[in-house]
């Protein structure tokens, strides 16, 4: 539909759709240059301002809102792929809850599993590490920055639980930074600000998006979990999108040579360690589909790789994928960090099973 098309997106009503009065108010403050008309026979439609006399005017150019012929063009997202309907909703950020609260069955929650989970949580700790210097994250201007986010999104009051909650957050982030990442040789705190790219936003040119043809190249050529993933991802409605897939990745970075993506997750999936294990985790990736997110991630950076690193080698230039459960991460074992490796084969096959529109 003309909602889908380049100037469907520009003039969006923040619904989901192109009002025509949108377009009527546009072509009327044209000055003559645009006219709009119906594709349906019913003839121009005379919206336009009337010229004043003696003032030349270019011809007009007409403006058609045809609905089936860009069917195939869309620009969507993850979000849109997952929910099965038009998205262009970029930034994930809501963190939903992916297992049920039970209450009174455990004890209550304690340090940083206690921060209020959901989406208005999740929004400011992405905003935190949006802004956190990796190498800094025990100075008192990280912790004026916490007590600032976290006031902005309502979460931080001058009391007692409020200055215990910014505290717990602090907590977290130390532990986050110095904790070392599992499957490498380094911490976070070794990473500079100015070596990595905070929410890297993107548009991947797709030429047909299909959740079945990915779950095969995942099938065939990706990691242990990702082939366990394959089945679920056949599931999501196969229609395929062409045009452009958009995100926000929280951070890629480059460390001694070697490229990462991380995402963080503070998805409360339970008051336990064991509830933030490597097995949990794989399963809380499956379930929310974030294993179909972090390779369609893989695509954009090897994209923008092959564009920019001199001499790009996929084999050389890659270090990994992490999602970070920040409730589960203790600083001892794998607990919160989930881990993938992508393999040249696996990112030549998806760039080549998505395409890119020509």
């Amino acid at each position: 539909p003309s909602s889908k098309s380049s100037i469907g997106y520009l003039l969006r009503d923040g619904r989901d759709g192109m009002e025509r009065s949108t377009v009527e108010a546009l072509v009327a403050t044209s000055g003559g240059t645009m006219s709009l008309r119906d594709v349906d026979g019913e003839g121009a439609r005379a919206v336009a301002k009337p010229h004043e006399e003696g003032v030349p005017t270019a011809e007009p150019l007409e403006l058609h809102l045809a609905p089936r012929q860009l069917d195939t063009w869309a620009l969507t997202s993850f979000t849109g792929l997952v929910s099965n309907a038009h998205s262009d909703e970029s930034r994930d950020v809501a963190d939903p809850l992916l297992v049920p609260v039970l209450e009174g069955e455990r004890a209550p929650a304690t340090g940083f599993r206690a921060f209020p989970a959901g989406r208005q949580g999740g929004i400011a700790l992405h905003d935190v590490f949006e802004s956190l210097d990796f190498r800094r994250s025990v100075e008192p201007r990280t912790r004026e920055m916490v007590q600032r986010t976290l006031a902005r999104h309502g979460l931080w009051t001058d009391i007692p639980e409020g200055a215990q909650r910014v505290d717990d957050v602090m907590q977290m982030l130390r532990t986050v930074c110095t904790a070392p990442v599992p499957g490498a040789t380094f911490a976070l705190a070794r990473v500079p600000v100015l070596d990595s790219l905070r929410e890297w936003r993107f548009d991947l040119s797709v030429k047909s998006a299909s959740a079945r043809r990915i779950a095969d190249v995942l099938a065939a050529h990706g990691s242990p979990h990702a082939r366990e993933y394959a089945p679920a991802l056949r599931t999501l409605r196969d229609s395929a999108v062409g045009g452009y897939l958009s995100g926000v990745v929280d951070i890629a970075f480059e460390h001694e040579g070697r490229w990462w993506l991380m995402d963080w997750k503070s998805n409360h999936l339970g008051d336990q360690d064991e509830d933030y294990a490597p097995e949990a985790l794989s399963k809380a990736m499956m379930q929310a589909h974030y294993t179909l997110q972090y390779h369609l991630y893989l695509v954009a950076l090897h994209r923008h790789l092959q564009l920019r690193q001199p001499r790009y080698d996929a084999a050389k230039h890659w270090g990994g994928v992490a999602y970070v459960f920040l409730r589960g991460v203790t600083g001892a074992g794998d607990g919160g960090w989930f881990r993938d490796t992508p393999t040249p084969a696996l990112l030549e096959a998806l760039d080549a099973t998505l395409g890119r529109r020509t």
